[in-house]
């Protein structure tokens, strides 16, 4: 009879908690979370201006080229993330909501692929279950087939993953390639948040010059050999 009452009382006050949370807000009311939203902010959006079909195409001083063509481009908009869980009720509301692209290249002589990605989301070392308030952080990471980066999984997982703070402008410089001026570089070496290559790739370019409104524009060899883009 004991164990009975037990049961009865864990029930009831399920169905309770559930109730709550369901009549939270009344009926016809839009659902406003109270999680924190880490935004794109119009600053980030100049990192990836991409499209569909675009082509990156790179240099060497013998005339060999690289071409590079955009065939995926995937954004996470207001996605949700580190959700709770209610028993066996199921999921709960999402503990922070972030944004993030993917961006997805196809190098045409080699058939490789490679990506580049960004979010506004859960700054790095913070507290999922008590994500903070305020903007979040801006992170660029991905995985660039040819490139020596180590693979890492802190942040976006891949090979160049770079610290947040390179992507501040007042650390950029300015860099002419090709006749054309890209005036907020930034250099991705393999000294950053370094992990092991993984399988059996042989990657040879050292560093990647990426400018925030026109992507990679340089790339340089472990021996100096330089790939500029074309305009």
């Amino acid at each position: 009879m004991k164990k009975m009452k037990t049961i009865l009382f864990v029930v009831i006050t399920c169905f309770i908690l559930v109730s709550l949370q369901s009549c939270k807000y009344d009926e016809g009311e839009e659902y406003k979370p109270q999680a924190p939203y880490y935004q794109f902010t119009s600053q980030d959006k100049l990192w990836f201006d991409f499209k569909l079909g675009d082509s990156l195409k790179f240099e060497n001083a013998n005339g060999r080229q690289q071409l590079y063509i955009i065939i995926e481009i995937i954004e996470e908009i207001k996605k949700g993330a580190g959700q709770a869980v209610f028993g066996f009720f199921g999921p709960g509301n999402p503990k922070y909501y972030y944004d993030g692209i993917k961006v997805e290249f196809k190098r045409l002589d080699t058939l490789n692929y490679n990506t580049i990605e960004f979010r506004r989301t859960l700054p790095r070392n913070a507290d999922s279950s008590y994500p903070p308030a305020g903007k979040g952080e801006f992170q660029f990471g991905g995985f660039w087939e040819n490139y020596t980066g180590g693979f890492v999984f802190d942040g976006i997982s891949g090979n160049i993953n770079v610290v947040a703070g390179q992507l501040a402008l007042q650390n950029t410089s300015q860099l002419i390639v090709r006749g054309k001026t890209y005036r907020n570089i930034m250099v991705i070496s393999p000294g950053q948040l370094n992990g092991s290559i993984l399988g059996d790739r042989k990657p040879y370019i050292n560093e990647l010059y990426y400018d925030q409104k026109g992507g990679v524009v340089r790339m340089v060899s472990k021996s100096g050999e330089i790939w500029d883009r074309i305009p």
